[in-house]
């Protein structure tokens, strides 16, 4: 008998599964046309994609810089910028053998597996159908279309995707027996991925998570140990990305990035959080902002329903629905709060706000309470007053609605990518006509050494302090490690033109040479007559061996873990 109702909960559950994707393809319509996408970000993530491929070729992991990017001269990319939208993207790469669809793909993923998530975490707490709609509306969110394109921010995307699995994990913790330990890794795992998918999104998620861990313990502090666990595995699992790249943002010019975006000059009126405009332009200073901004008519509607249900019905609830329903209105008051001007006090002096940068990245936090509120309504709110039957209808409804509501998205523009866009000297064309280095707005990344950028590419690969260049035969030319075979008619200083970063040394027929830094920001090495081998290695320094050897160290107990996890229950079900 019990057999007979797991398999109907589970059929149950892929007739869910299978009807919310069919409801959320529509807003993958764009990413179907020809060409690649044109967004703000234009072709940023393929030269991002680029790079990643070229470091694993090199056999650089986890990468960390990259001569693709600086001109040519290197930048340290992938010490600072979240990996993972671009590793997912390697993965597709490898079976598409094609960059746009490649990214297109993991645009597409993003757009639906965010809602598959908000499913999975919600029916865990109300009726699976309430959760089924308030993840097909998290699908149709209108902030993460314009992140899709408009904006083309693959990585916030992902991590507004990866939000909802963090819940749902976390809340699986709160069970019995093996579910609890099942949640616990699946909560770091998924933690993991969020701090690995955008700085700034993992930075404001972290905070809300670690309030939220709070709260669900305020009734059972036990339960404070096993969610705690999971968060510091999450932490430990990353560690080798987020520790190194919090601690070295002093040697790069991430001063650069606060001034070209400063928050006080991006904070929404009121009025732009419901009106359901569309438009492909930035943000800017005043209302004139060419973007949307809205939280979406269909969404608010059943928020707010939701509201007013809950305090007219305020002892018809469960105690558990009202507490944590006044978590996430209390939450979702509070993401509002930040978008607008009166908050201004707080990113004045709220350690790390300001490199949030705009105030209406809120937007990708607010869409979790909306889908919470949104289940609440359709789950215990009208079970309360209607039958089933004119739930559901309802239900179709709020999603035909909302479906309706995206279209304007649907006429994303695109653009026809030229075989030159992929040359290392395009990429450079585009760093010099535009001043991103690095696919970077402000040149945030750009070692701090570089006082004055050189007027060119990377063309020679060695030459005197005199700049004159010299004969010199490449035996490697990875991004990371370089050994030139060269002949000196005399004692000279010669110049390799490689941004200095920390990590970079020097040697010269094997052993460790001293050197200088130009202006430039090159190595400057003063060499003996005659033959020559001159290597030049970026290596790990003492933080990032220890980074990397905490994420060994977690990566190794996750997955022990998990193998004891799966034995036991197995011998478990055998003994049954």
């Amino acid at each position: 008998m019990k057999k007979i109702i797991k398999t109907k909960i589970n059929f149950q559950s892929l007739i869910e599964l299978l009807i919310l994707l069919l409801f959320s393809l529509p807003v993958l319509i764009p990413l179907m046309g020809p060409g690649m996408i044109l967004t703000h970000d234009q072709y940023f993530p393929l030269h991002r994609l680029m790079a990643m491929e070229k470091c694993f070729q090199e056999g650089q992991f986890p990468p960390r810089w990259t001569d693709l990017f600086g001109m040519g001269y290197g930048y340290p990319f992938f010490n600072f910028y979240a990996p993972l939208a671009y590793l997912t993207g390697l993965l597709f790469l490898g079976i598409w053998h094609n960059p746009v669809g490649a990214m297109h793909i993991v645009f597409g993923l993003s757009l639906l597996m965010g809602g598959i998530g908000v499913w999975l975490w919600l029916k865990r707490i109300f009726d699976s159908k309430a959760a089924l709609v308030a993840g097909i509306l998290y699908n149709c969110y209108p902030y993460h279309l314009v992140n899709a394109y408009v904006r083309g921010d693959i990585s916030e995307l992902l991590a507004s995707a990866l939000f909802p699995w963090v819940l749902w994990g976390f809340t699986c913790i709160d069970s019995n027996g093996s579910k609890r330990y099942a949640g616990m890794l699946a909560g770091s795992f998924f933690f993991c991925l969020v701090l690995l998918s955008h700085n700034i999104m993992a930075l404001l998620f972290t905070g809300f998570l670690t309030a939220w861990m709070i709260f669900k313990s305020l009734r059972n502090w036990k339960l404070l140990i096993f969610t705690g666990g999971s968060y510091l595995g999450g932490l430990g699992l990353s560690a080798f990305f987020w520790l190194p790249a919090f601690y070295e943002k002093k040697y790069v010019n991430i001063a650069g990035l606060l001034q070209d975006a400063p928050y006080h000059e991006h904070f929404l009126y009121w009025y732009q959080l419901f009106i359901l405009n569309w438009g492909y332009g930035g943000s800017c200073a005043g209302p004139g902002d060419g973007m949307s901004f809205q939280l979406g008519i269909v969404f608010l509607m059943t928020v707010m329903t939701g509201i007013i249900l809950l305090f007219l019905n305020w002892k018809k609830y469960s105690i558990d629905h009202r507490e944590e329903a006044l978590f996430w209105l209390g939450a979702w008051c509070s993401m509002l709060f930040f978008m607008l001007p009166f908050s201004l006090w707080f990113w004045d002096h709220l350690p790390l706000m300001r490199y949030v940068l705009y105030p209406w990245r809120f937007l990708s936090l607010a869409a979790l309470p909306m889908a919470f509120m949104t289940a609440l309504l359709l789950g215990p709110g009208l079970q309360m007053f209607l039958k089933e039957r004119k739930i559901q209808f309802i239900s179709l409804m709020v999603v035909f609605i909302a479906m309706s509501l995206i279209y304007p998205c649907l006429g994303a523009r695109h653009v026809r990518v030229p075989d030159e866009i992929y040359l290392r000297r395009t990429v450079w064309a585009i760093e010099s006509a535009t001043g991103t280095y690095g696919t970077t707005m402000s040149n945030e990344y750009l070692p701090l050494w570089v006082r004055v950028m050189p007027s060119g590419p990377a063309d020679t690969l060695l030459e005197t302090s005199a700049g004159i260049p010299i004969q010199v035969r490449a035996r490697r030319a990875d991004s990371y490690w370089k050994i030139y075979e060269l002949e000196l008619p005399q004692k000279q200083e010669v110049v390799i033109p490689v941004f200095y970063y920390p990590g970079w040394e020097v040697y010269s027929k094997g052993k460790f040479t001293p050197f200088k830094i130009t202006p430039n920001g090159f190595l400057k090495v003063e060499l003996a007559p005659g033959y020559q081998v001159l290597e030049i290695r970026f290596r790990n320094t003492p933080l990032r061996l220890i980074a990397n050897d905490i994420s060994l160290i977690f990566w190794f107990f996750w997955l022990l873990a998990g193998i004891m996890l799966v034995y036991t229950r197995r011998n478990w079900k055998n003994k049954r």
